[in-house]
């Protein structure tokens, strides 16, 4: 009994706690991007898995 009052209160804490999370596209279409590195300023360099990288600003 204590083990099930024990879950549902730890239920209860992280429905509580959650967070909501949105998705939002930026900038162009990328062809399987592998990794996302930013530059320190307003650049974010996306490396994808054909071999190109593309650099994108704060404008898109």
């Amino acid at each position: 009994m204590r083990k099930i009052l024990i879950l549902c209160i730890l239920l209860l804490f992280n429905n509580i706690y959650s967070q909501n999370v949105t998705l939002e596209s930026f900038g162009p279409s990328f062809d399987d991007p592998v990794e996302i590195k930013h530059a320190g300023d307003d650049r974010l360099f996306i490396v994808e898995q054909p071999g190109e990288i593309k650099i994108l600003n704060s404008n898109g």
